[in-house]
């Protein structure tokens, strides 16, 4: 129903701290968003895709592999920095980002970020966005960015930001701000402009800024969240990149004290599980991370445990596992017969043996970060479910 309510980003409070339509304040809660037909529950993890998948798995397996079910991954991360430089390409191709990855069936929501989770570029502050590319840096306009959505249509998408670190001076964090607050207001004035020949609709996240700088930071939660109306979330950027836990969790708590409780928080580049936990304490909905994808790229087995801690056949209870991460390059693993997580119902836990998977990482096998990528992302995902 192109155009209909179900197309539409739908977010609610269904337990938690919510003081209405306009009231402010932070708190852990329970949500349920609705976007096209698609319902998930909140707190979420939302995976970071690289070239139509995620990274070692592909677009076969992130999208029809029975651990990555759009019961488990109802959402699917892309990011402007990757797809950008291809946007002449995907213009031509006339059709949905769905479809040119190869999800025809639309299976799963997408989310277009603006900066690649998975790594972190300093790049020019400027009324232009630069991207790296193979080739060298391009350079993006808004009206770049926005055309862009127009034709690729995701689900919801993050106004275009540039992204600085916590240690970004007062002069910077201003600048990125004023830029930031320019870019919202021009991409809703573009927006609705669109919106008389579009049937399909802009779900915009509007980018909050948590710099150290505390007047720019006020101006960024108090100017942005004057357009809330227009708006279907709010990014809080900045949060990952150089800040500790004690600052982080004083931001936060500050910016969500002022910004309508009905709109879903999402935050980028948080993923250790004691963070995730420490940030859904303090009301965030959604995290969009690369967290299962770096451990597994780095031969690591995720194990923590977010029930009580296991025990292995002997009934001898298994540190190592539980100490979170399993280095599956230790020779302690060469003949090692149990599976990653016993009560793990992966295929990679139901098949294959620790030994097995340090085995092929001995010989440079690639089905090690598939089978790797299997079980992390589906532990990771049951980490949430909990």
């Amino acid at each position: 129903q192109e155009g209909g309510s179900e197309t539409k980003f739908n977010y609610e409070v269904v337990q938690g701290r919510n003081e209405g339509e306009g009231g402010g304040g932070s708190g852990s809660r329970v949500g349920k968003v609705k976007c096209r037909g698609i319902e998930f529950a909140t707190p979420s993890w939302i995976p970071y895709c690289n070239k139509g998948g995620i990274p070692s798995l592909g677009t076969e397996l992130t999208l029809n592999a029975h651990e990555l079910s759009r019961e488990l991954i109802p959402v699917l991360q892309f990011s402007f920095e990757e797809f950008g430089q291809h946007s002449t390409t995907l213009q031509k191709f006339n059709q949905d980002l769905h479809n040119y990855v190869g999800d025809h069936s639309k299976s799963r929501c997408v989310y277009m970020a603006v900066h690649d989770p998975h790594i972190y570029s300093v790049m020019p502050c400027s009324k232009k966005l630069w991207i790296q590319t193979p080739a060298g840096r391009i350079q993006m306009t808004l009206k770049d960015y926005i055309s862009f959505i127009s034709y690729t249509k995701p689900d919801f998408f993050a106004c275009l930001s540039h992204e600085v670190p916590f240690s970004a001076t007062k002069k910077q964090s201003f600048k990125v701000v004023d830029i930031s607050l320019q870019w919202l207001k021009e991409s809703i004035s573009l927006i609705q402009s669109q919106s008389a020949t579009s049937t399909h609709p802009f779900n915009i996240f509007a980018v909050i800024h948590a710099t150290q700088d505390e007047m720019s930071r006020k101006k960024s939660v108090m100017e942005t969240i004057k357009f809330d109306d227009n708006l279907s979330g709010y990014l809080i950027s900045g949060v990952g990149l150089g800040d500790d836990i004690q600052n982080r969790r004083n931001i936060i708590t500050e910016i969500l004290s002022n910004i309508p409780q009905s709109k879903p928080r999402l935050v980028s580049r948080i993923g250790n599980p004691g963070e995730v936990l420490d940030c859904i304490d303090l009301g965030i909905d959604l995290f969009n991370s690369d967290y299962p994808t770096f451990a597994s790229e780095n031969g690591l087995a995720i194990t923590f445990p977010f029930a009580d801690p296991w025990w292995n056949e002997t009934g001898i209870r298994d540190e190592e596992r539980n100490l979170g991460q399993m280095n599956l390059r230790d020779k302690r693993y060469l003949l090692d017969k149990g599976a990653l997580y016993p009560s793990c119902g992966c295929f990679t836990c139901k098949n294959h043996t620790a030994a097995y998977i340090h085995h092929l990482l001995a010989t440079h096998e690639m089905l090690a970060a598939i089978l790797l990528s299997i079980h992390n992302i589906y532990h990771y995902q049951q980490f949430f479910a909990a």
